[in-house]
């Protein structure tokens, strides 16, 4: 099954050529361009959401414990094995935390600029604009321990 947000990505740069044409052609100003770009990506929000990070992988931070308190060298022998076999696996976690904190990070930012290209008037399009800015805003603060 095909979603809305799939639909806006293939149809995307035949409507993008549309809209722009319209504006080289006087039929539409700048600001009615970026308010139909705005309208037209909330067809989508039920499939436009923050992307997730897993939890690090079960039991590194554990290893890492047991590695600063053993007091043995064969301990910390076995736990240093451990977090090797384990560092692969925390590499990808980071390097998809990575990711994922950048694409939500420009997902809100582009959210927060359509909305602003929305009527003052048309309360209920804001207010759902404020609510998937919510979404992202809290992904990008539980990610990064700042404040969006």
């Amino acid at each position: 099954m095909e979603t809305n947000f799939a639909k806006l990505i293939v149809n995307a740069p035949e409507k993008t050529k549309h809209m722009l044409e319209a504006v080289q052609r006087d039929e539409v100003t700048i600001e009615e361009n970026n308010k139909e770009c705005a309208y037209w990506l909330m067809n989508c929000f039920n499939d436009f959401k923050p992307m997730n990070v897993e939890t690090e992988p079960f039991g590194y931070n554990e290893l890492r414990d047991v590695y600063k308190m053993a007091v043995s060298d064969d301990k910390k022998k076995l736990a240093a094995k451990s977090m090797c076999e384990n560092n692969s696996k925390l590499m990808q976690h980071k390097e998809h935390r990575a990711k994922a904190i950048c694409y939500n990070r420009g997902k809100l930012e582009v959210l927060n600029k359509l909305r602003g290209y929305l009527p003052i008037a048309d309360i209920e399009s804001r207010k759902k604009y404020d609510e998937k800015i919510f979404d992202f805003r809290i992904s990008v603060n539980k990610y990064c321990g700042e404040r969006a």
